[in-house]
């Protein structure tokens, strides 16, 4: 009796606030229309400027007027449209309460248990486990909000709410391929859920959402199923499969094919953050494979290496040390010519002495 007894007050809240929904839809027709008689008005107002502005040859003005005629224009063409969407489609007879109620008990049969909660003034049904492709979603509530279906004609009055949320790992806020922030993207079943709900038909409405949790549409999930249980690359962002995955010992992350390479030196994989390339031979190394010159610190792999010095400081070396030599032998042929001049003043006096000595004798 107590279920009976929900259930027609659920079906008397639903048919009040349909009511009010096609209220709604008609006063905002009327808006629409009030819209437009306001901008033709302005639009005979703007024409009547221009037609002054000619007259007093002001060209520029008339210009100017002609751009905002044509702006106003869109506008109009615009609103013509959005009236006509409203007054296209006849709203459908206001469903019975007995109608209603029938679909309410409906719903138990096809759907599972319905659930009402007056205070916050919306019935929901929880699906059963939900599995995509052997992807486990976990079950779905899927809550109307009957206080926002007066502006059915506005925005979505229901949610899919996750109860065992499986979040893909690229996303906190999709828990389904076609759910987001629990907003389901209604794809080709939008204008039937929308239909459904403004004839009053609560049971289809909920099979048709339930029937949609449960399908896959490769071609516009908000994450793809592929990508679902894979692991982003730290830097990138990309969904790698488990055999495509890259493991960085250096900084403890796992990097896609683009964002990771091997060291030369140790064959460790690495990702291109942490490694780098030697200064010299210009090959990708890692940290561990990298060490400092023992002259000035600079930094170089294993290979290029020789007696602890890089290969700059090793060329360095060379340089200074032909240099020295160089001096040496520069200074050892200039000391070898000082010598020989030496000895041949040397020579050249003792020729000259005994003949000075013998001169100054006779």
């Amino acid at each position: 009796m107590k279920e009976l007894n929900k259930l027609i007050k659920a079906a008397s809240r639903i048919q009040v606030r349909l009511n009010q929904l096609q209220k709604n839809i008609y006063s905002e027709s009327v808006n629409q229309i009030e819209i437009l008689i306001s901008g033709y008005s302005q639009f005979a107002i703007t024409n009547s400027k221009i037609r002054k502005a000619l007259q007093k040859n002001w060209i520029s003005a008339a210009k100017h007027l002609q751009q905002q005629n044509l702006r106003l224009i869109d506008d109009l063409s615009y609103t013509i449209n959005k009236t006509k969407q409203f007054a296209a489609k006849p709203l459908p007879e206001l469903p019975a309460i007995s109608s209603i109620f029938a679909d309410l008990r409906q719903i138990e049969q096809d759907c599972g248990k319905l659930n009402f909660d007056f205070e916050q003034d919306k019935i929901f049904v929880e699906t059963e486990d939900i599995y995509l492709e052997d992807l486990y979603l976990g079950a779905f509530k899927i809550e109307l909000r009957l206080d926002m279906l007066p502006e059915l004609h506005k925005t979505l009055p229901y949610y899919c709410i996750a109860l065992d949320p499986q979040y893909p790992v690229t996303s906190d806020d999709v828990t389904h391929p076609h759910v987001s922030n629990n907003i389901l993207c209604e794809g080709d079943g939008a204008t039937t859920i929308k239909t459904a709900l403004e004839e009053g038909r609560l049971c289809d409405f909920f099979c048709i959402v339930t029937n949609i949790l449960k399908t896959y549409n490769p071609d516009s999930p908000y994450v793809s199923l592929h990508d679902w249980s894979g692991i982003a690359c730290y830097d990138c962002g990309y969904i790698c499969d488990n055999e495509n995955r890259y493991y960085c010992a250096s900084c403890e992350n796992d990097f896609c094919d683009s964002c990771s390479s091997y060291c030369r030196v140790c064959d460790e994989i690495i990702c291109l953050g942490c490694g780098g390339q030697c200064p010299h031979c210009e090959e990708f190394i890692c940290p561990s494979c990298i060490n400092e010159c023992s002259l000035f610190g600079s930094k170089c792999c294993h290979s290029c290496l020789e007696e602890g010095m890089c290969p700059t400081c090793i060329e360095l070396e060379r340089k200074n040390n032909d240099e020295s030599r160089e001096k040496d032998q520069t200074t050892s042929e200039a000391d070898k010519k000082s010598e020989a001049t030496r000895i041949e003043s040397e020579r050249m006096l003792n020729k000259t002495c005994p003949a000075i000595q013998s001169d100054g004798m006779g």
